[in-house]
């Protein structure tokens, strides 16, 4: 994919095309893909066995968009701040689910008892052991999408 970049020089605009970095296409790639899930989750809170609960779609959903907006601007800094701040975010949720996550059973999205229940609003924001790992996974891909422009970055002012 590519990016058009205008630049205004003197009197008239100039056009280059900028490919894509690899923060950027996992960004847009994670992004849709949480979308996709939060969608699901409006006609379906059990699907993937996920507790897809009103708020957890709408979170879904929304920093899905946030992640594919942020890979569209044309300052690609943004991306890495947003894929690291995602990143943090959803693996702080692994984390504390994997941890404090206690036996239980869910009220909301699939409702078979769970090991790992986490939760954080009872009855409107309850996250079990799939969530946790789908949480897991999309830290890892935002981190590391992250830590790859840091290293394009850094490469990049130490060549030039």
């Amino acid at each position: 994919m590519a990016t058009t970049v205008t630049h205004k020089s003197s009197r008239y605009y100039k056009t280059t095309i900028r490919k894509k970095t690899y923060t950027q296409t996992v960004s847009i790639a994670v992004g849709c893909f949480m979308i996709l899930i939060g969608l699901s989750g409006i006609l379906n809170p059990e699907f993937m066995g996920m507790h897809l609960s009103a708020m957890h779609t709408l979170v879904l959903i929304g920093t899905g968009g946030l992640a594919v907006w942020a890979a569209h601007q044309p300052n690609m800094k943004r991306a890495y701040r947003v894929s690291l701040g995602l990143g943090i975010f959803f693996a702080l949720h692994a984390l504390a689910g994997f941890i404090l996550g206690e036996p239980g059973t869910p009220r909301v999205g699939y409702d078979a008892p769970d090991d790992l229940l986490l939760r954080i609003a009872p009855g409107f924001l309850e996250l079990g052991t799939v969530d946790h790992g789908v949480h897991a996974f999309l830290a890892i891909f935002f981190i590391s999408g992250a830590i790859s422009w840091r290293r394009h970055h850094n490469e990049t002012i130490s060549d030039g």
